[in-house]
Parts: C-alpha cells; sequence; structure tokens
C-alpha cells in the first residue's frame, strides 16, 4: 500500500530563505532526508515606458509523492505571481512580480516525489506609434538545491524563467520578435562528485542586455541571479504583448540498483 503525503504553502518564497543573496536553504526542515531538493525562483519587471491595454496572470502547481510504509516523501509546491497594469494605472506604476517554490524530499528504500511550479504573466496590447521605443528593466533569481545520501538516493531541482515579445501590425499579423530563456540545473552529487553537476543557461536575442551571474555553493547548491532591460524602436505602429514564463521543479527517488 502507498501512502500520499502532499502540502501546499501559503508563505512567500523569502520566507524559505535565510538573509543574504546567495544563501538557498531553508530555514528549516521538519528532519533529515535521505534526499532532498529545493527550486526557487523570483523575477520581477519595472519601469515599462508604456502602460498594457490589460493584463492576465497565471499560476500552476503540481505535487506528486508516493511511498511504501514505512518510507516516506514529500513534495511541496507554491506560486504567486501579479501583474499591476492597465488602462486606468500610470505608467511609472506599471510592473510584476512573480515567485515560484518547489521542494521535494524523500527517505527510506522506496520512494518518489516531485513538485512543479509555474507561473505566467501577460501584458496585452502595448500601443507602440512609429519611431516609439518599447522599453522596460527585469531581474530574477533562482536558488537551487539537490542533495542526496549515496548514488541511489536521486535529486534534482530545475528552474527556468522566459521572457517573450510578441508584436501585431495593423494588418493583424503577429511575430515572435525578441526572446529571453534563463535556466538552472542542480543535480544530487554522483559518483563522489563534492557538488553535482549544476548548468547555467541563457538564450537572449536582438532587444534585450543582460547580466548574468551563478555562484556554486557548498551542499550541492547553486544560486543564479541576472538582470537586464529590453528596449526595441519600431518603425510603424505596433501592438505588443509581453508573455513572462517561470517553473521550478524539484524531484526525488530511490533508484534501484543498475538503473541511473
Amino acid at each position: 500500500m502507498s501512502e500520499l503525503k502532499t502540502a501546499i504553502l501559503n508563505q512567500p518564497l523569502h520566507s524559505f530563505f535565510q538573509q543574504g543573496p546567495f544563501n538557498p536553504h531553508p530555514t528549516h526542515t521538519s528532519k533529515p532526508a535521505s534526499s532532498f531538493a529545493l527550486a526557487g525562483s523570483t523575477t520581477e519587471l519595472s519601469r515599462f515606458s508604456h502602460s498594457p491595454n490589460q493584463t492576465t496572470t497565471f499560476t500552476d502547481t503540481k505535487v506528486i509523492a508516493n511511498a511504501f510504509s514505512p518510507n516516506s516523501a514529500r513534495a511541496i509546491a507554491d506560486a504567486n505571481a501579479i501583474f499591476i497594469g492597465g488602462s486606468n494605472v500610470p505608467t511609472p506604476q506599471t510592473g510584476s512580480s512573480a515567485d515560484a517554490l518547489s521542494i521535494a524530499d524523500g527517505n527510506g528504500l522506496n520512494y518518489q516525489a516531485q513538485a512543479i511550479a509555474r507561473t505566467q504573466i501577460k501584458g496585452l496590447d502595448f500601443y507602440i506609434k512609429p519611431k516609439e521605443t518599447f522599453k522596460f528593466d527585469f531581474q530574477g533569481f533562482m536558488s537551487l538545491t539537490a542533495q542526496g545520501n549515496g548514488n541511489r538516493q536521486q535529486s534534482y531541482a530545475q528552474g527556468r524563467t522566459t521572457y517573450l515579445v510578441y508584436g501585431t501590425n495593423d494588418r493583424g499579423h503577429q511575430t515572435l520578435l525578441d526572446q529571453l530563456i534563463v535556466e538552472g540545473r542542480q543535480y544530487s552529487p554522483f559518483n563522489g562528485a563534492p557538488n553535482g553537476l549544476s548548468v547555467g543557461a541563457a538564450m537572449v536575442s536582438k532587444g534585450f542586455k543582460l547580466n548574468f551571474s551563478s555562484q556554486p555553493l557548498p551542499l550541492s547548491s547553486n544560486a543564479l541571479s541576472f538582470n537586464g532591460t529590453y528596449s526595441r524602436t519600431f518603425n510603424s505602429a505596433m501592438r505588443i504583448t509581453l508573455v513572462e514564463t517561470q517553473q521550478t521543479n524539484a524531484k526525488v527517488s530511490f533508484a534501484s540498483r543498475g538503473k541511473a
């Protein structure tokens, strides 16, 4: 018989971190776990040159946890998103913020747990006149931890932030104009590696200017931070749609012998 343990948290993402820009460890955990994974991310958009006609936000969480008694598995997912904007909001007040958090831990010889948190923010119908410049600032942070006791206790943490800028001309034709993708992945130590395998990747197109840094930390952890600007001048009138998405994924499992 399997047992299911799930929980959704209402606390904001920053409540899980100690003070300091590169400290991804939770302020507390309920008990030492054979494997533990945490993926947290925050992002902010600000200083828009134009106000959108409307805005939308979307959050989604998915939690899977199973274990054969008396083993245990736990998964937690939390997501929050807000976009302050619209036709009645002054341009200086237009901005957005979002955070996503995924935590998974397990203990025993037969368990798996996975948590996925996702946010999406849309700014719709920024109307840009000919020769005008559309621009905004952005900043983000990811915190990744993946710990395991031995090669068979597997853990994985992943964070991804994407900015997409679509343009629609006066004939109704929509095109993806620019995109920015920042991703980090952290694995539990494997074959004695002190910090596992961590990867930070960034895809930047024309309109974005990006500052990106990563900092490996003890206990199989990694911190990624980025900031920058978006700016593009249009020769003809354009209707802009801005889409920001982020996803965190934390998963743990006990791997049977002979399986990677």
